[in-house]
């Protein structure tokens, strides 16, 4: 109803909406409340979105710092026994502890052979040495999200696996980085 009293007030006869983002209830009560004709867009606020202010940038670096904080607190204080679960909580409270609203997703915490999960859900697996580490966490600050993920090994590296396959990954990461560049 705001939405369709602002574009009556600014004597709007036509407005555009991206059907990939608006519900179909969601567009059947601007249609009942707006004067105007609505047409579908695909493209009109995404491309604006994609290009980030410096205001905007500030504020995805303030929420990721944020994230940072969160996440060396948790390490720095991981215990053997515990939980997948309980640790994701930790995250999401810590979030709300420095200031951000909340989570940006369901924080993911996996431990032992379950990081290989894509997208697995905290359970009642105990952190024990010598086991993998998965965070996939993010917080919302200001209106802007973070999203990070970090994979470790607890309290010892389980085997020369694990360092092959760290050294391939990060090998993989920076070639992407220094692939990076405006076009690319």
């Amino acid at each position: 109803q705001q939405v369709s009293k602002q574009l009556d007030g600014a004597g709007a006869k036509r407005a555009a909406f991206e059907p990939a983002y608006t519900t179909v209830a969601d567009r059947g009560d601007l249609a009942q409340h707006f004067g105007g004709e609505l047409v579908a867009e695909g493209s009109v606020v995404s491309p604006l979105r994609a290009c980030k202010s410096e205001t905007e940038v500030a504020k995805i670096q303030a929420a990721l710092q944020l994230s940072e904080r969160v996440l060396k607190q948790v390490t720095s204080s991981l215990t053997e026994g515990e939980t997948e679960r309980s640790v994701a909580a930790r995250f999401e409270h810590g979030f709300k502890d420095e200031g951000a609203s909340k989570a940006s997703f369901d924080t993911i915490s996996l431990f032992g052979a379950r990081p290989s999960l894509p997208h697995g859900e905290p359970g009642n697996q105990k952190l024990g040495t010598g086991m993998g580490v998965l965070f996939d966490f993010g917080c919302i600050l200001d209106g802007y999200c973070s999203d990070l993920t970090r994979c470790y090994a607890f309290g010892k590296i389980p085997g020369s696996w694990f360092e092959t396959i760290y050294n391939l990954t990060l090998e993989a990461q920076v070639r992407a980085i220094d692939a990076i560049r405006p076009g690319v």
